[in-house]
Formats: C-alpha cells, structure tokens, sequence
C-alpha cells in the first residue's frame, strides 16, 4: 500500500518532507518491539521501559481501532514515535525545530517529518524555543505555521498526538476536518503552561465539547488520553 500526503493550500510556500543522515538510522526490523532497544533522548539513551512516552502510548494503544496513519504533533526528536513506529502502517511527524538525530529513534522508511508548526490559520509565528510564550533568555525565531486540515492525508488516522506547549487547542481547531472523518484517539498534553489569552485545559475543554472523554491519563498527570465513540 503507498502512504500519500498531499499539501493544497493557495500560497507560494512549499513543506517538503526533512531530509536527515540516514548513515546509523534506527531499522525497527531488527526488534519485535521497542522494549528491546533504548530509547535516545536530551539526556542521552535511556530505558524505553521507564520513559514516559512509552507509558503514554500504551495507556492510549488499548483504545486504538485503526493502525494505518499515526499523527505525532510536536514530535522532536522521536521519542514518542519511538514506540508508536512498532504497531502503524505510517507515522507523519511534525515539529518547527529541526532535529537530525530524528532517525536514530525513527525508522523513516515509514515515518515522514514535516519541519513546521501546526496550528488554526496559515501564518508565521514567533517560537521562542519550542515555546510560544516571551522568554527573555531565549533568541526568537520565525516558524511556518499551517492547519493540519490543509494536509490531505488519505488514508485512515487511527492517532493524534499533540504535545506543543500551550498551542494544543490551535492544533485542534485547525484539524477540524481530520478529527471529523477519522475519529482518531487524541493524545493531548495539559498542564500549567497555556497561552496567554487562553485558560488552563483549554483543548481539554474544546474536546470534551464535540463528544470526546478523558479514558486515561499518564502517570505525571499531563498527557490526557481521550476518545470519542462513533455516532450511530
């Protein structure tokens, strides 16, 4: 089966897929599962049976109905993918700051990673770090910021994760469509930090409006994992 993801929106700015070196690239072929191999983080390889990621994913697996299409929003440098790779046909990845050690986590012959941030509106953005809040400390810069529902991703997304610091809700608003016709389980994380004008648990909030309910919640208390029950 071919895995197509297709950009259609009017502007003259193009997202092409990131191109790392693939030279000591993580092969998910050599393992039957993760637990086998040591996940790489900030601080170095760590245990993939202790990292919270993993936690997370399998908290969230139990309630997954399609393993086609996963969806990993703020993906950095893998860690989440890391575990997801193992179970899905296809994994699209997004994440303003380009990070190279990407496929020392991922096998990217069945994940692709668009260098950009997601959110409601087509526009730039300024990030400071991988946060959307002024920090003194660190140098801002400019980041290409497209709605999700302007993918067209055609095939059948069975999970969307979304960790991007406060700008979850955006995400949310701006894959309307997606959420819509896939139904997918959500992953959000949700804690103290927040957009200025936007109050705490906001994207909580918004999916529990439109019918989704938490069913779990990792062991630190952030990563909500939620779902919505097809309408009859």
């Amino acid at each position: 089966m071919v895995y197509s993801i297709f950009i259609y929106y009017k502007v003259k700015s193009v997202i092409v897929p990131a191109i790392y070196d693939l030279s000591s690239k993580f092969n998910k072929s050599k393992y039957k599962s993760p637990y086998e191999s040591k996940v790489l983080t900030p601080e170095g390889l760590k245990d993939s049976k202790r990292h919270m990621c993993g936690k997370t994913y399998e908290l969230a697996k139990q309630y997954i109905k399609e393993f086609d299409i996963g969806i990993d929003v703020g993906s950095r440098m893998g860690e989440f993918s890391f575990y997801a790779q193992f179970d899905f046909e296809h994994l699209y990845c997004f994440d303003p700051n380009f990070n190279p050690k990407f496929p020392l986590n991922v096998d990217t012959s069945i994940a692709t990673t668009y260098n950009c941030a997601l959110g409601d509106t087509y526009e730039t953005i300024t990030m400071y770090g991988a946060m959307h809040t002024f920090r003194e400390s660190i140098q801002p810069k400019k980041s290409i910021c497209i709605p999700l529902d302007r993918f067209q991703i055609i095939n059948k997304v069975g999970l969307l994760k979304i960790d991007v610091e406060g700008f979850e809700k955006k995400v949310l608003l701006g894959a309307k469509e997606l959420i819509e016709k896939n139904n997918p389980v959500i992953i959000i994380e949700q804690n103290h930090v927040k957009l200025e004008e936007e109050k705490a648990f906001s994207a909580k909030s918004y999916l529990e409006s439109i019918g989704y309910e938490v069913k779990a919640i990792c062991p630190r208390g952030w990563d909500h994992i939620m779902v919505r029950e097809k309408k009859s």
